[in-house]
């Protein structure tokens, strides 16, 4: 479960123990008592987590996002989480991570540590066309 829709429903549970803790079974208040506050609360924890649980952000190509947008991205941890949303596996090398493409051949790799502008357009632009950014022979093979 992602964290938006456990925030929501926390919500929603929120709501729902101040509206039961506020049920009032006698009398007849002219004015404004704090179970009329705690309930209007009630409400708005409601409609809340109802819209944490239904919003569902599409995605899409965050790589191709990221890109167009012109944000450097110098933080491996951030490009691992991006290729991590965009459903790319990754293996852990002695450089960093090795991020592995749908047919589980390499596609780029993440350095450890703090990345410059010029590698993370490429790790950027493998992430974003599934093509690989390695440099290869006509007859080198993965086997």
């Amino acid at each position: 479960m992602e964290m938006k829709s456990t925030i929501g429903i926390l919500f929603i549970t929120i709501s729902i123990l101040i509206a039961f803790s506020n049920l009032t079974i006698v009398g007849a208040v002219v004015g404004i008592s704090i179970s009329n506050s705690l309930s209007w609360i009630a409400i708005v924890f409601f409609i809340v987590g109802i819209l944490f649980v239904v919003r569902e952000e599409k995605e899409g190509n965050l790589a191709l996002k990221v890109m167009e947008s012109g944000a450097v991205i110098d933080n491996s941890k951030r490009l691992k989480r991006i290729a991590n949303k965009m459903g790319y596996g990754y293996k852990k090398v002695k450089e960093g991570y090795k991020v592995l493409g749908e047919d589980g051949k390499p596609l780029t790799v993440i350095p450890n540590g703090y990345i410059p502008k010029g590698l993370s357009r490429g790790i950027l632009r493998a992430l974003a066309t599934g093509k690989s950014s390695f440099r290869r022979r006509p007859d080198y093979s993965y086997v």
